[in-house]
């Protein structure tokens, strides 16, 4: 049996098959524009792999813990350090914090400081703070842990887990004691240090590994072409290149093409963190104004979506938005959903209605309830049946009514009713929500 492989009474399948059916099902689609992923950095990633993918990746070829070790320095295991970063100016409390995690399984420290200049003796993989979030920030969790994952599967040699609340406040025992077993949770439950170059062999990780790599080094040429990395920086393409992506990405975060769970996109509705919030210091990296050398501005991708709800705790005005749902149960459902998690993002008091059998019910309900926004929220073809009608009874009674989708054949009606937004999937949320809290007299 040990010889036998699995499955050999089913016949391979060669990928022009599998093509065959993709193309089949699509019925019509575009094949690139549906199921290929092209990441912010040009990157094509394909739908599925295959075994054939792999023959053009020439380090494959390459031996484990040997040069030009493209595989890894590891020849046996995978085992990396579990390191704690120290954030305290108290000496003894520091000590104290470094004494406790070795004792907890941590195998490396370091004392992060703003004042002293600290240097590495070996490589370390940090998490990012981009991605890192004020509000639902057990969140963070998840993406610290995949985070990890991650840098354990390349072959770091040590890790650093950053606590799930460090966006918003030092990190205190509970926060470190997470971050720490996370990185034991992949050792002694995962087993992620027994193997050597985890991801071997995975045709995605592989091809999408190879990918980055070509486009790291393209990159390294451009910046060969300019004399060197220092010369790079001081003519400020660098910083051209990185701008330009962080604009790209703000505005992926501003449509929520990409998500930020519980930030710009379903939002905990009750949850309030402006209490929670303890003002940080300068983050230790020395900017300068007006030098010669162009700087950038650190920050983190959620900013912009946490200064709209937390606009909202600061002013004390919880706008009521009232979801006035009409007509088809999965549309109107499918509409209060998608308002409720818009709305929601701001902070917003959400009505929501299991359906109204009229307009003149439904706006009945509104006034009754004191809205500030109504929104309807039905089939495109039922608005033609209520909008006039809401919209009449609503003129001057609310500040704003909106409409959930955008029917474009009759959109320029319904604006003529009285509608003064249509909120949909293309809608860029954040400068909806921000002209929204200017109405509301939240913002300025």
């Amino acid at each position: 049996m040990g010889n036998n492989k699995l499955f050999t009474e089913f016949p391979p399948v060669p990928t022009e098959k599998w093509e065959e059916f993709i193309v089949k099902d699509l019925k019509g689609a575009d094949y690139a524009r549906k199921l290929v992923w092209n990441t912010i950095e040009g990157l094509k990633v394909k739908p599925y792999y295959r075994a054939e993918d792999l023959q053009h990746i020439e380090y494959l070829s390459s031996n484990l813990a040997q040069f030009p070790f493209t595989r890894g320095k590891h020849a046996d295991n995978n085992e990396w350090d579990v390191r704690q970063d120290i954030r305290e100016k108290d000496p003894v409390k520091a000590n104290a914090y470094a004494l406790d995690a070795l004792n907890r399984g941590t195998t490396a420290i370091e004392y992060k400081s703003t004042s002293v200049d600290s240097c590495h003796a070996y490589i370390n993989s940090t998490c990012t703070t981009w991605n890192k979030s004020i509000f639902d920030p057990y969140v963070n969790m998840l993406r610290t842990t995949i985070e990890t994952m991650s840098a354990a599967i390349a072959g770091a040699d040590s890790i650093s887990t950053a606590p799930f609340d460090v966006a918003f406040k030092a990190a205190d025992d509970f926060s470190y004691r997470i971050a720490r077993n996370q990185q034991l949770l992949l050792k002694g439950e995962s087993y992620l240090d027994k193997i050597v170059d985890p991801a071997a062999g995975s045709y995605y990780i592989e091809n999408l590994t190879d990918s980055i790599a070509q486009y790291a080094w393209q990159h390294f040429l451009a910046v060969e072409e300019k004399d060197g990395f220092a010369n790079a920086i001081r003519e400020g393409y660098v910083q051209d290149e990185i701008a330009a992506t962080a604009k790209q990405r703000d505005n992926e975060i501003a449509t929520r093409r990409t998500t930020i769970i519980g930030t710009n996109q379903y939002p905990n509705l009750t949850e309030t963190m402006n209490a929670k919030i303890e003002k940080r210091g300068d983050c230790g990296c020395h900017r300068e104004k007006g030098t010669e050398v162009k700087t950038l501005e650190p920050y983190r991708g959620a900013e912009a979506f946490e200064h709209l709800r937390l606009a909202t705790e600061q002013s004390g005005i919880r706008s009521k938005v009232f979801l006035l749902t009409y007509g088809n149960l999965a549309m109107r459902r499918a509409r209060s959903g998608f308002a409720t998690n818009f709305f929601g993002v701001a902070g917003y008091e959400i009505v929501d209605n299991n359906g109204f059998a009229t307009a003149e019910e439904g706006v009945k309900a509104a006034l009754e309830k004191k809205a500030d926004i109504v929104v309807l929220c039905s089939s495109d073809d039922e608005y033609a049946e209520i909008t006039e009608t809401a919209c009449n009874m609503h003129k001057g009674k609310v500040r704003s009514i909106v409409l959930a989708g955008f029917p474009k054949e009759m959109v320029e009606t319904y604006k003529s009713y009285g509608v003064d937004e249509f909120i949909h999937v293309k809608t860029n949320v954040l400068e909806s929500l921000t002209g929204f809290q200017k109405l509301m007299g939240i913002m300025k």
